[in-house]
């Protein structure tokens, strides 16, 4: 039988030490080649697109999909989860808050292998779907002491701050600005819809760690020039999706700041192949495109805790295999 999961449930049974946890592990599979990602692909039929993610992590037994639409009516998310060895379809997950989770957690995975240890001031610009998250994974990887928040909405922005703060117990403080928010900052995260840079190279301080989350579409970047000339080591979720949808990267490499061989999968510092860091003054960045074995990892442990919690509701399906 699969197991039918909905928002509400899987707000319920994920957090993000389960998300984190997922996160660095598959990370760790595909460096090894137990988790194998496919690009996302997108159709647009006008006013809605429909974006489609493919992967397999064989270190769990799972291969599975996420599709998701946004438009002029929103943004659905879900995910199917199969069983590898078999094929059955385990359950078909709603995706929008699993998302959200495994995406803030990418970004804390790089924190906590980037990052110097003792970084402690973060800045965050946007304050939106994404900006929530984010915050949080990183103030589980570092011991943060400040934290600033900039978007272009200020009622948005004021908003963030509080309900940050006090989800935290950490002063957020929203800025005017996003150089207000940036300099003197440790840690930078970038999580907009942007298609123009909002971040420049001369709010960056050495030892700084970035982690770029939004423009994940080749015509879009967050990062200007001189900020992605700065950076002495530069990570990245998968290669082959950034070269189809990094503006930030593609960019950099057509300028000549570095190759694309230069830039390390964030799985092989996860692995302990490659050091994250070499000096405490290094700049470095991780670019996140978001990529479906994370889906997958995280679905997994929502499907083993929905099971277990005997949540969800059973569905009939496939009742008879074609061999």
């Amino acid at each position: 039988m699969t197991l039918l999961i909905n928002e509400s449930e899987v707000e319920n049974l994920a957090d993000m030490p389960m998300a984190m946890e997922a996160i660095e592990d598959v990370f760790r599979m595909q460096n090894s080649g137990a988790a194998i990602n496919s690009p996302r692909r997108r159709v647009s039929g006008g006013t809605t697109t429909l974006q489609l993610m493919g992967g397999a992590v064989p270190g769990l037994d799972r291969i599975g999909f996420k599709a998701y639409v946004g438009g002029v009516g929103g943004a659905r998310f879900i995910v199917n989860l199969y069983r590898e060895s078999t094929g059955e379809l385990d359950a078909i997950i709603e995706a929008g808050h699993l998302g959200q989770l495994r995406t803030g957690a990418a970004s804390g995975v790089s924190a906590k292998l980037m990052a110097r240890p003792d970084a402690g001031v973060a800045a965050i610009i946007g304050s939106g779907y994404q900006a929530r998250t984010q915050l949080e994974a990183v103030a589980r990887v570092r011991k943060l002491t400040a934290a600033r928040v900039h978007s272009r909405d200020a009622a948005r922005r004021e908003a963030f701050a509080a309900e940050m703060s006090s989800r935290l117990d950490l002063s957020v403080v929203a800025c005017a600005t996003g150089r207000e928010a940036c300099v003197g900052a440790d840690l930078i995260v970038t999580a907009t819809s942007s298609a123009e840079p909002v971040l420049a190279g001369d709010w960056i301080e050495p030892g700084a760690h970035v982690m770029a989350t939004g423009a994940n579409r080749i015509q879009a970047r967050e990062l200007d020039a001189a900020a992605l000339a700065s950076f002495d080591l530069v990570a990245a979720d998968d290669i082959g999706q950034a070269k189809i949808e990094s503006g930030d990267l593609t960019a950099a490499v057509a300028a000549g700041d570095f190759a694309w061989e230069d830039i390390v999968p964030l799985a092989d510092i996860a692995a302990g192949a490659v050091e994250g860091r070499g000096d405490p003054r290094q700049r470095t960045l991780y670019k996140s495109l978001g990529i479906t074995i994370w889906d997958i990892a995280l679905a997994d442990r929502v499907y083993r805790a929905a099971r277990a919690a005997g949540a969800g509701a059973e569905i009939a399906m496939y009742q008879t295999v074609q061999g």
